[in-house]
């Protein structure tokens, strides 16, 4: 990837043009290439993320008790509940 490529158009080398930023007669950088590379080594690694399962959610278990107080005015008939 730390390669220098530059842009080609029907095989022959792209040179650049007054007006565009680069000097006249000098080569033209082609990006496409690191930008495939990248793209390909992203791919790579969410694949191995996958197949490793370092993207899976955390899973936790455990035992808990829970204890529930009912406060009532006298008006519920505790006998009815259980």
């Amino acid at each position: 990837m730390d390669a220098t490529h530059y842009a080609l158009a029907g095989g022959t080398v792209v040179r650049g043009v007054p007006g565009e930023g680069q000097d006249v007669g000098e080569p033209l950088l082609d990006d496409e290439p690191v930008l495939k590379a990248t793209a390909m080594k992203l791919k790579i690694m969410e694949r191995r993320a996958r197949y490793t399962g370092a993207d899976a959610p955390t899973q936790i278990t455990g035992d808990m008790t829970v204890n529930y107080r009912l406060v009532t005015d006298g008006q519920v008939d505790m006998e009815a509940l259980t």
